[in-house]
């Protein structure tokens, strides 16, 4: 069979995979059928709200959770708790990273990389202010090492701090946090830009007024040579835990208003990082800004990135994204705008730059991607996560190891849409192919091969700052055909997808004997409609069978801004009632898909975490964001609300939402038709279910013509249930629809 070869054909900052056929033949690829996924742990129990994992040499797997806990699953599969710091929790901090020494067999030296708790004035940080204001929620996210007992349990005395990396306390976002170590045994760290995008319409957060807190501006960060902010760190740490520089850095020892750490710079998130142990090569999936389209006086819509590198540089942001496509100066006081930055000489003036004003020139993308501009990675939300490049050992001695078709290939985890595909890397470093690799968990958080040539992924699951019940550690083995394959045998599953089986291990953490306590938020409901700003009142019930009366001190409510399949923890209050104030949106792109998140937290007496959470659902919404559709699609239009509308109608076609508390009242949609123009019934449940209003759509005089059509609902029910909005029309896709409202929410 011919192979498959080519690269990546860039135009206009669009990637798509170019293929071409040789006369070399190829080994086949391996079927789903010749792997199989081993269930590790599994449930909120065992995994915490997963962040971050380190196989260690005898298949042991650590394994972080945000909340500080350390737990340590064998290769059986029994879970334990090995130890908890304390650390601060609020926006996206907590415990991060973690990482064994390369000389862990003798050593046991571990790495963790978290948020140090910091007694913080009440609220969150200041949005303006004086610098005095700020100054005060001035932190660290820090970088130790800790000695793992035989016993399997962190010796909380044996932390020594290697690095500590400012942290912007109170206003989100971006931490990145991942550890490897290359063949040379340096230490690698990524870093996030530690900055709030929640307030340039998605655009770069470039804010440099001199009253606005500099957490607003990335050039203090990412684009600052003298800041480990939105960097890749490489340090050698020696035996006492101080570190000494390796060469070959980005700028070197001594060098005016540089830090000789950083390795590589201009990232916003880069999450998830890995080092190819055979060439050094590092492979970092870094997300990117929000906007839903281009703009003139802002610069290029929001894309993401897979990126690969392979000596220090500059990558970019955040004047530069995707394939060097250059972002505009903007002054965030006036709204005026300036020239497009130069991605070939980048100059960084902002006042909270302590750094280097001419920067290095910036590197394109590996892999730049948005909607389907790279037709192998499918669609929806784009959440580079990153992962590990396999290299084969002929010489390991493993029954489960990959084959050697597998060797030299990078393993790469997409979060929200749910896969892992492997992709072949050509003799130049561009994409010979991408191919699909079989997954039966949902959202990748972290991967790693382990001594035994197997591949270990860390399941996020599908709550929001929170683990649930999917949240899992799997180790994917293969298993060739007609080879005993153990507990459970190998197998393909359904669609082709690896068989799941139990690891035979019993569930060590957090089983106990008695009832088990329980939370439920009553109050917000499951869809409850609001809009960012406002005051919730909260109602949580909370049942300790064994603790008698339940302690509300130790019961919490979290709000998180939900965005696509992700969340940022923005606010918290305590207690069993009260009010929780959300934070305004501060400037989303109009074309993001956002919502609120509220968790309950209960903890027991015997450190048991039980939670509850429900989605609060924006007044106004994008009709884009449907959950599903039939007889209707997603299309994009320069004239709607964020580039996007729904279009494409039939006649009983519908687009559904949930979970929402629909209300009784008014319902507006902003709507288009070139003539017809047709009807939108809102329904309860179902296609056919309860009608609860019906507004008429007219011809508005042009397909890109919008007007308000409005309607009252009645009849809502009290129960969560899902929305639908059926249309109704004579003809071809007789009109369009850009975005409703429920209540009395303007556009946010």
């Amino acid at each position: 069979m011919a192979a498959l070869s080519g690269g990546l054909l860039v135009t206009s900052g669009v990637v798509a995979l170019t293929v071409t056929q040789t006369a070399t033949a190829a080994p086949p690829r391996a079927a789903a059928a010749e792997f199989r996924q081993v269930e590790l742990a599994k449930g909120v129990a065992d995994m915490g709200e997963p962040m971050s994992l380190a196989v260690l040499p005898d298949r042991s797997v650590l394994h972080t959770a945000r909340d500080g806990t350390l737990r340590l699953t064998n290769a059986d599969g029994d879970t334990s708790v090995a130890g908890k710091l304390p650390v601060y929790t609020n926006d996206e901090e907590g415990l991060q990273g973690v990482a064994a020494d390369p000389g862990f067999a003798s050593n046991r030296f571990v790495y963790l990389y978290y948020a140090p708790p910091l007694d913080t004035p009440g609220g969150g940080a200041p949005e303006t202010g004086s610098p005095a204001d700020f100054a005060r929620f001035d932190g660290v996210n820090r970088l130790s090492r800790f000695v793992l007992s035989a016993n399997g349990t962190l010796d909380m005395g044996s932390e020594v701090t290697v690095l500590e990396v400012p942290a912007s306390r109170g206003q989100c976002c971006h931490v990145g946090g991942d550890i490897d170590f290359d063949a040379q045994g340096n230490l690698y760290l990524s870093t996030g830009d530690d900055t709030n995008p929640f307030a340039s319409d998605g655009y770069t957060p470039i804010d440099e007024r001199a009253d606005r807190n500099p957490a607003f501006d990335a050039q203090r960060s990412a684009g600052n040579t003298n800041d480990l902010r939105g960097k890749v760190l490489r340090i050698k740490v020696d035996a006492d835990g101080s570190y000494d520089i390796p060469d070959g850095n980005l700028f070197a020892p001594g060098t005016e208003k540089t830090r000789p750490e950083i390795y590589a710079m201009g990232f916003r998130n880069p999450f998830r990082m890995s080092v190819d142990k055979a060439t050094g090569t590092v492979y970092l999936g870094d997300y990117g800004p929000d906007a839903g389209t281009a703009s003139a006086t802002r610069g290029p819509g929001g894309q993401v990135e897979f990126n690969r590198i392979t000596e220090p540089g500059n990558f970019g942001w955040p004047y530069c994204t995707g394939d060097n496509d250059a972002y505009v100066e903007y002054d965030f006081g006036n709204g005026s705008s300036g020239g497009a930055y130069d991605c070939g000489a980048p100059v960084n003036d902002s006042p909270h730059n302590t750094g280097l004003t001419e920067l290095p020139p910036a590197r394109a993308a590996w892999i730049p991607y948005d909607g389907n501009s790279v037709p192998e990675f499918g669609n929806g939300s784009e959440s580079p996560m990153g992962g590990p490049v396999y290299d084969y050992d002929a010489g390991l001695d493993s029954a489960v190891k990959f084959p050697e078709e597998f060797d030299g290939d990078y393993f790469a985890g997409e979060f929200g849409r749910r896969w892992i595909k492997n992709i072949k890397v050509d003799g130049s470093g561009g994409v010979e192919s991408i191919n699909a690799f079989p997954w039966s968990g949902t959202q990748v958080m972290d991967m790693a091969f382990g001594p035994d040539g197997a591949l270990y992924v860390l399941d996020y699951g599908t709550g929001f700052g929170s683990g649930d019940a999917s949240s899992a550690l799997y180790r994917i083995e293969h298993v060739p055909a007609g080879q005993a394959a153990g507990a459970g045998g190998a197998g393909a599953g359904a669609g082709g997808k690896p068989e799941v089986v139990k690891a035979g291990g019993a569930r060590s953490d957090g089983a106990r004997a008695g009832s088990a306590a329980s939370v439920e938020l009553r109050l917000p409901g499951d869809g409850q409609l609001f809009e960012f700003g406002d005051a919730v009142p909260f109602e949580i019930e909370v049942t300790d069978p064994e603790g008698g009366e339940a302690d509300c001190s130790k019961v919490t409510l979290d709000y998180l801004l939900g965005h696509d399949s992700h969340a940022h923890h923005l606010a918290s209050a305590s207690g069993c009632s009260g009010t929780l104030q959300t934070p305004a949106d501060g400037g989303h792109d109009v074309s993001a898909n956002i919502f609120g998140v509220f968790t309950a937290t209960y903890t027991d007496a015997d450190g048991t975490t039980v939670t509850d959470q429900h989605l609060a659902q924006p007044r106004h919404r994008q009709a884009e964001h449907f959950k599903t559709a039939e007889g209707a699609v997603a299309e994009q239009a320069a004239s709607a609300e964020g580039g996007t509308r729904v279009g494409g109608i039939d006649d009983g076609g519908w687009i559904a939402f949930s979970p929402y508390l629909v209300e009784d009242g008014e319902f507006t949609a902003r709507v288009a038709a070139a003539a017809a123009g047709g009807a939108i019934e809102v329904r309860a449940g179902a296609p056919d279910g309860a009608l609860l209003g019906t507004v008429d759509v007219p011809a508005t005089g042009g397909a890109d013509t919008y007007e308000d059509v409005t309607t009252t609902l009645a009849g809502a029910p009290a129960e969560t249930t899902t929305l639908h909005l059926v249309f109704r029309g004579a003809g071809d896709a007789p009109f369009t629809v850009d975005s409703f409202t429920l209540g009395s929410g303007g556009e946010q």
